[in-house]
């Protein structure tokens, strides 16, 4: 390309004068460049000017106006000068975007009067770009999905394209049925959202900008925490949390809970439900359930176990009613607590005192014949104590009827009768018997065969109506019961 000054060049050719070959000219190689959205190009150039000149100056300009490229903040950074002031115009513009498109003239100034010259017709840039579309543009799991990546002002070179496809700047694998474009999403999930980006073979560092998928999902993983953690005393204050997977997320949460096989839906729709003071009317077990406009989803059970001390203590004895010597009654106590009571206390009211009497294990013991009175229990666990109300065990002694006629009976007709009962009892085939030891110290059986002296007759007891005695080789006489 030859430009002159007014018609000097023209002239001076028609009248082939010295100085022809001296023009002024600016060469562009090449002159139609297109390259992707993102790359660099090199616009190459040349100039010459007659030897009488010297360039001063030299910049590159959009077409129709005459500003320095590198000073607008548009190109700033982004255009390298590659020439110099003798013949070499050369220009690299970086990071091409979509406004780059269009002309560019190179133009050069010299110390001539009225030496301003450009290069015009200039280089023309195409940008080209990809942009990705998605269809549909909402989509739930479950849903088929289609990208495609539409090629925008496409280079004559790129005329039968290829594509690659890149999720979250990853390249996407062949799990998906794919022919180059567009991209088929069969049955989306959750796993597949993600960022989306197209780039044409040959050019994976200028991808298109990135297309985001959501994949709407309802409520899943839903869980129910407890906070604090440990054990749970009546009259702590206890968080309940309730937590889900879900897009967009869960906005509506139920509470249940379930105690003794029945559910009952509690007041509260938030995630948090929080109970102060708690008590154990408050124990069970207990889940939620997470909604959003998908669907909902319930959590598994967390128990609520709250600990406490006895509570509702009360004492009991059976069989109810009178009984007399010879019989004998469980005392039982019975309590609310958790953890359950691990023993017992056992008292009896003699005045205003009370004695202990018995600390069991369990929750009843025996109580032999001939104690009665009025009793209470005490019951125990880690966290506290509580006392039952009295009551009373009625002992009546000897059966009434029999002390209507022993009455009128002698003393020594008494003992007849009672070792008469005690022989009854043990059965009417029963004999006496007695074996003689080494000491020859007897043993017997029945009282009626015991001979006693004076001082043994004083340790005499009446006991239940079968019984042994036995006689020790210091002539102590033993009873004992053998019911």
């Amino acid at each position: 390309m030859h430009f002159c000054e007014g018609n000097t060049c023209l002239v001076a050719f028609l009248l082939s004068l010295p100085g022809v070959l001296d023009c002024w000219s600016v060469t562009y190689t090449p002159q139609s460049i297109c390259a992707m959205r993102g790359s660099s190009v090199t616009m190459g150039c040349s100039y010459s000017y007659p030897n009488r000149v010297t360039v001063t100056e030299t910049f590159w300009h959009e077409q129709g106006t005459w500003e320095d490229l590198s000073k607008k903040d548009k190109y700033k950074d982004r255009v390298k000068f590659l020439g110099n002031t003798v013949n070499n115009c050369s220009m690299k513009m970086e990071g091409l975007r979509e406004s780059d498109s269009g002309e560019y003239q190179f133009k050069f100034i010299t110390n001539y009067s009225g030496g301003r010259y450009s290069g015009s017709p200039g280089v023309t840039l195409s940008v080209s770009t990809l942009q990705v579309v998605m269809s549909p543009p909402t989509v739930t799991e479950g849903q088929r999905v289609t990208l495609t990546c539409n090629h925008i002002q496409p280079c004559p070179a790129n005329a039968n394209p290829t594509y690659i496809w890149y999720q979250d700047r990853k390249l996407v694998s062949n799990q998906h049925t794919m022919r180059d474009n567009p991209l088929i999403l069969n049955s989306v999930s959750s796993k597949d959202s993600g960022n989306y980006s197209c780039a044409l073979s040959g050019h994976k560092d200028y991808p298109s900008p990135a297309v985001t998928l959501v994949v709407r999902y309802a409520p899943r993983n839903v869980s129910v925490s407890l906070s604090p953690s440990g054990n749970i005393v009546e009259g702590d204050s206890v968080t309940l949390t309730c937590s889900s997977d879900a897009n967009p997320p869960a906005t509506t949460y139920t509470w249940f809970k379930m105690k003794r096989a029945e559910t009952f839906q509690m007041e509260g729709s938030g995630w948090r439900n929080q109970i102060t003071n708690i008590s154990s009317e408050f124990s069970g077990h207990y889940h939620c359930e997470a909604k959003n406009d998908i669907g909902a989803s319930n959590s598994s059970a967390v128990l609520v176990d709250v600990h406490y001390p006895p509570k509702n203590t009360s004492a009991s004895f059976s069989p109810s009613g009178n009984t007399v010597d010879g019989d004998s009654v469980t005392l039982t106590c019975s309590s609310d607590a958790n953890p359950p009571v691990h023993n017992c206390t056992w008292y009896k009211k003699t005045g205003s005192d009370s004695i202990l009497i018995a600390t069991w294990n369990s929750s009843s013991f025996l109580l032999a014949s001939g104690n009665g009175g009025l009793y209470y229990c005490v019951a125990h666990n880690e966290y506290g104590s509580h006392k039952s109300s009295e009551i009373e065990v009625p002992f009546a002694g000897v059966p009434g009827g029999l002390f209507a006629v022993l009455g009128i009976i002698p003393v020594v007709a008494l003992i007849v009768v009672l070792v008469f009962a005690c022989r009854s009892r043990r059965g009417a085939s029963t004999k006496s018997t007695s074996e003689t030891k080494d000491d020859a110290s007897p043993v017997y059986e029945n009282t009626s065969a015991v001979p006693r002296t004076s001082d043994q007759a004083q340790r005499v007891q009446f006991c239940s109506p079968s019984c042994v005695v036995n006689q020790t080789e210091d002539d102590a006489v033993i009873y004992s019961n053998i019911d």
